[in-house]
C-alpha cells in the first residue's frame, strides 16, 4: 500500500490518505454474515469529516422546551423549534415507548439517508445526556456529579461551575480539561492540582497562579518549566519570605492587578521553550495531549489508548479511526461521534454506547446489537430502520442496502450535516471549526439567529473582600459582547474564598476564551528551534513560541 493524495470535494484542499491510515481501515473492514465490505477512501478532508461529526454534539448550550411526551417544561440541548421529537432521560429509557414502533421497511427507489432523516424527525431523543446527578440540573453530557452548574463532558465533581470536560474534581470554576484537581480557577490541561489559578499544562501543582508546563510545584508564580519547585516568582528561585512579599504586592483580588500580571506573563512565558507536543508515558505517539497511550497518530486529548489514528477525546480504546468521543473500553470505532462503553465495531454513527456491538449508521442508541440506520433504539438486536427482523432476514437485507449505498455514493459518508435537528452555531463544530452563517448554510447546515446585545461595560467592584451576597441580584453585562449575566451565590462564595475578583466577562466569553489558549486540533510539519529535526506539531510555524523537540526540551528543562 502506498499514501493516497485526494482533493476534499467540499473545501477543494488536498489531503493525504497513509499507508498507517488504509492498514487500520482494511483491519476495520465490517462483516455482516460473512461478507466483507471494505471502506471506501474517503472523498472529503479529516477536518471537514470532523466538522460533520460535530454538529451531532451539543454541550453547553441548553435550551427551555417542553417535553414531548408529557408535555412538562424540561431544560434540553434541542431548541424548542428543533424538528424533533424529545423526551426526559426519565423518559426516554422507561418502558412507555418503544423505538421499534417507528419501524419502517428500506425503499431500494429512495436514497438511504432520506429514509434515515424521517426517523431522526419522529424517534424520541434525549433531551440531555445525564446520568446519575444530584442537585445539578444544568449540566450536560455529564453524570455522577453532585451541586454543579453548567458543566459539560463532565464525571464524578462536586460543587464545579462554568468549565468542560472536567472530571474527578472538586471546587474549581472557569477550567477545561482538568482532571482529579479541587480549588483551581481558570486552569486547563492540568491534573492533580489543588488551588491552581491561571495556568495551563500543569501535573500535581498547587497554591500557585500564572504557571505553565510545570511539573510538583507549590507555592509558584509566573513561571514556565518548572519541576519540583517551590518559591519560584517569574522563574526566579527565591526565599520563602521574599516570595511571599513579591506576591504580595500583586494583590490578586483586584481585577487590574489579575490584568497585569497576566499581561506580565504573557511576555515572559515566550522566554521559554515548548516541547513540540504535550504528552507523557507514551510510545509512537502523534498529536497532542496524548497520555499512556501506544501506536497513535493524529489525535488529540487521547489516554490510555492503542492503534488509534485521528481521533479526539478517546479514553481507553483500540483500533479506532476517524472519530470523535470516546471509546472508554471499546474496539474497532471508524468515523463516528459519541461511540464507545465497552462498545465494539460501530460505523457511520452518532451517539451509540453502552455495550454496543455491530451497529451501522444509528443514532442515539444504547445496549443494542446487529443494526442498521436505527435510531433511538435501546436493546435492540437485528433491527433495519428500526423495524425487526430475524437473524437471517438482517444478514440477508443488509448487504444489499449496502450495494444500494454504494451506487447512490451514501457508503462510507458519514451523515450530511442536513440531518442534525441541531444548528450548526448551536453545538460544538462552531467552537472548534467556527464558520459565518452564510458558509454553514452552503454545507447544508442549520444556523440559528444569534442575539445582538448592546455593547455595555457594568461597573464591577474591585474589591472581593467587600461585596455582599445581595450583588448576586444584580443584572451585569459583559464587557466584550454585552450579554447579561448575573453570578450565583456558590459563584461569589468561591470568589471570595479563593480572593478572586468578580469577572466583567459572561461564562460563555470567558469558556471561549479558555478554548482560544488551548493547542487546535491540527498539526503542522514545522523543525525544532534547536537541533532542526522534522517535527510534527499543534504548535503552527509562525507562533511566538520556540518549539522544542523532545530530546532538546529535556536537556533543557530537565
Amino acid at each position: 500500500m502506498s499514501d493516497i493524495t485526494q482533493i476534499c470535494r467540499i473545501s477543494g484542499k488536498s489531503f493525504v490518505i497513509d499507508e498507517g491510515d488504509l492498514a487500520l481501515m482494511k483491519k476495520l473492514t465490517p462483516v455482516v454474515g460473512g461478507q466483507s465490505f471494505d471502506l471506501p477512501i474517503p472523498l472529503i478532508s479529516h477536518e471537514e469529516l470532523l466538522r460533520r461529526q460535530l454538529i451531532w454534539r451539543a454541550e453547553l448550550h441548553l435550551f427551555n422546551r417542553k417535553s414531548d411526551f408529557s408535555g412538562k417544561a424540561i431544560l434540553s440541548f434541542y431548541p424548542a423549534d428543533a424538528d424533533c421529537t424529545v423526551y426526559t432521560p426519565e423518559e426516554w429509557y422507561s418502558d412507555a415507548w418503544d423505538a421499534k414502533d417507528y419501524g419502517r421497511d428500506f425503499d431500494f427507489s429512495r436514497p438511504f439517508f432520506d429514509q434515515f432523516a424521517e426517523l431522526v424527525k419522529i424517534v424520541p431523543l434525549l433531551s440531555m445526556a445525564v446520568l446519575s446527578n444530584e442537585n445539578s440540573d444544568y449540566i450536560n453530557n455529564a453524570g455522577w456529579n453532585k451541586n454543579c452548574y453548567l458543566i459539560t463532558a463532565a464525571s464524578r465533581n462536586e460543587d464545579c461551575y462554568y468549565s468542560n470536560y472536567i472530571n474527578d474534581s472538586s471546587d474549581c470554576m472557569d477550567c477545561s480539561f482538568v482532571l482529579d484537581s479541587e480549588l483551581c480557577y481558570q486552569c486547563i490541561d492540568s491534573v492533580n492540582c489543588y488551588s491552581l489559578k491561571y495556568s495551563a499544562n500543569c501535573r500535581g501543582c498547587s497554591d500557585s497562579a500564572f504557571l505553565e508546563n510545570c511539573r510538583n510545584c507549590q507555592e509558584c508564580f509566573g513561571s514556565v518549566n518548572l519541576l519540583n519547585k517551590r518559591f519560584v516568582f517569574f522563574n526566579e528561585q527565591l526565599s520563602e519570605e521574599d516570595y511571599n512579599a513579591r506576591v504580595a504586592e500583586f494583590s490578586l483580588h483586584l481585577r487590574e492587578n489579575v490584568e497585569r500580571a497576566r499581561a506580565l506573563f504573557e511576555v515572559h512565558r515566550l522566554k521559554f521553550p515548548y516541547k513540540y507536543m504535550h504528552g507523557e508515558m507514551n510510545e509512537n505517539a502523534d498529536g497532542s495531549e496524548i497520555f499512556n497511550s501506544r501506536n497513535i497518530y493524529s489525535s488529540f486529548n487521547v489516554s490510555n489508548c492503542e492503534d488509534c489514528r485521528r481521533v479526539v477525546w478517546f479514553q481507553t480504546a483500540k483500533d479506532c479511526m476517524s472519530s470523535y468521543a470516546f471509546g472508554m473500553k471499546s474496539e474497532q470505532i471508524y468515523s463516528c461521534l459519541e461511540a464507545g462503553a465497552t462498545s465494539q465495531r460501530i460505523y457511520f454513527s452518532a451517539s451509540v454506547f453502552d455495550s454496543c456491538l455491530d451497529i451501522f449508521y444509528s443514532y442515539c442508541t444504547v445496549q443494542s446489537q446487529n443494526c442498521f440506520g436505527c435510531v433511538g433504539m435501546q436493546r435492540g438486536q437485528y433491527c433495519i430502520l428500526n423495524k425487526q427482523y430475524s437473524k437471517e432476514e438482517y444478514e440477508e437485507l443488509v448487504p444489499k442496502i449496502i450495494e444500494h449505498m454504494k451506487t447512490t455514493g451514501e457508503w462510507g459518508e458519514f451523515f450530511p450535516m442536513k440531518l442534525s435537528p441541531l444548528a450548526y452555531n448551536q453545538t460544538i463544530a462552531q467552537d472548534y471549526l467556527p464558520l459565518d452563517a452564510g458558509r454553514a448554510r452552503e454545507l447544508g447546515a442549520k444556523w440559528a439567529n444569534e442575539t445582538e446585545y448592546e455593547r455595555r461595560v457594568s461597573e464591577l467592584p474591585e474589591n472581593i473582600d467587600t461585596i455582599p451576597e445581595s450583588f448576586c441580584e444584580q443584572i451585569l453585562y459583559c464587557n466584550e459582547t454585552g450579554q447579561p449575566y448575573r453570578v450565583i451565590k456558590q459563584e461569589l462564595a468561591f470568589y471570595k474564598k479563593m480572593r478572586i475578583p468578580i469577572p466583567n466577562k459572561c461564562f460563555w466569553t470567558r469558556h471561549m476564551a479558555r478554548l482560544k489558549k488551548r493547542l487546535p486540533w491540527k498539526l503542522w510539519d514545522r523543525p525544532c528551534d534547536k537541533c532542526s529535526v522534522s517535527l510534527r506539531s499543534a504548535y503552527e510555524p509562525g507562533r511566538p513560541e520556540t518549539v522544542y523537540c523532545e530530546a532538546c526540551y529535556l536537556a533543557e528543562v530537565y
